[in-house]
């Protein structure tokens, strides 16, 4: 029985590996979108289609990364499936010390890591918005 559930977490750690460069890639090619747009905006004033041009993109975090969250989440419930027994000791240790979860560059992708991202983007709309409000 332990055997399973070693060789889930041990499935969810090689995906999370293979898939962290790929991840990764994507977040840069944002991030560096974002900012090429940002450093722009210093110089002209913001259009729609120039907003939009920065905000599709970075939705697409949270559309690529849902799904490792939702499996994060999902993993989580394992143990409380899992009938309580004597000799169903140690599979609870083991999932207590190693959960079953994905994670990029070592950090778990939870819904509450995807809700901070949401919310730092927003912020920045807000401080732009504001910091253009006080230059008039």
């Amino acid at each position: 029985m332990l055997a399973r559930y070693w060789h889930l977490t041990n499935t969810t750690r090689l995906i999370s590996l293979a898939l962290q460069k790929w991840m990764g890639s994507v977040l840069c090619f944002v991030g560096t979108w974002g900012t090429i747009r940002a450093a722009y905006w210093f110089s002209s004033a913001p259009t729609v289609i120039g907003v939009c041009m920065f905000v599709l993109p970075l939705m697409l975090i949270p559309a690529l990364t849902a799904p490792y969250a939702r499996v994060t989440y999902t993993a989580s419930l394992v143990q409380g499936y899992i009938f309580p027994t004597e000799d169903r000791t140690n599979m609870f240790q083991y999932l207590a010390l190693h959960p079953i979860t994905m994670t990029v560059y070592g950090h778990q992708i939870s819904y509450s890591s995807l809700g901070t991202v949401i919310g730092g983007i927003l912020v920045a709309f807000a401080s732009k918005i504001v910091m253009e409000q006080l230059s008039f």
